[in-house]
């Protein structure tokens, strides 16, 4: 059977019984494909499903990255203003 981590962003619930279905769908695409290209490794599997991924966009509320960067330029911009009344 084939391992395809989750992505860290997406919050553990249980799943809906259209998921498991997706789920399945996906597990058995690849079973096939890997019939067609037995080289394919995990690795390939995986980059493929990020790039699955990207093209449709993040479903969550963004990656860690993006909502430190978020959080990073309020910080900087409440710091300015902040900066700007101590000189007034």
């Amino acid at each position: 059977m084939t391992y395809i981590p989750l992505p860290a962003h997406i919050p553990a619930r249980p799943a809906s019984p259209q998921v498991r279905d997706l789920g399945n769908e996906l597990e058995s695409t690849i079973q096939k494909f890997r019939g067609r290209s037995p080289g394919l490794s995990d690795e390939d599997i995986r980059a493929a499903l990020s790039l699955v991924e990207k093209q449709h966009g993040s479903l969550g509320v963004g990656t860690p990255r993006s909502i430190l960067a978020a959080g990073l330029l309020l910080g900087l911009l409440l710091l300015l203003a902040l900066l700007r009344l101590a000189q007034s």
